[in-house]
């Protein structure tokens, strides 16, 4: 899986492209590109302020598309808590890594282990085999 494309991507509200991208649209281009995955393309919330249309969509897909597991591989899904609530995604690349990126910041690789991100983990999700 080629990752270092998805580096550096600027964040854009809404965004779903190599312009700009949220954290959801930067896992849905993910999965479209490099796994061929067509899953739904979520644009109902305003923006990253809408956090409980925000998680909504993430827990509709999460029944509908994922499943969890224990111990994350290179392509699963990782899902944060902010505010209590399931509103931030990333890509896992590695046991330790994964990619992400939120507002303020281009998509990055970061480490499950630094202190922001190890408390916030909500899950590791892979893709549903059958639906």
């Amino acid at each position: 899986m080629n990752f270092e494309k998805y580096i550096g991507i600027p964040y854009k509200n809404h965004g779903r492209d190599f312009n700009g991208a949220d954290c959801w649209g930067l896992v849905w281009m993910f999965l479209s590109n490099e796994m061929f995955l067509d899953y739904k393309n979520i644009q109902e919330y305003r923006d990253d302020k809408d956090i409980f249309t925000i998680e909504r969509h993430i827990i509709s897909n999460i029944k509908e598309y994922w499943e969890p597991i224990t111990i994350p591989q290179q392509g699963n899904i990782v899902l944060f808590r902010f505010r209590d609530r399931l509103i931030h995604m990333g890509i896992v690349i590695d046991r330790n890594s994964f990619l992400h990126t939120i507002k303020g910041l281009n998509s990055c690789v970061e480490r499950f282990s630094s202190p922001k991100w190890q408390t916030r983990i909500g899950g590791y999700y892979g893709i549903r085999t059958s639906r």
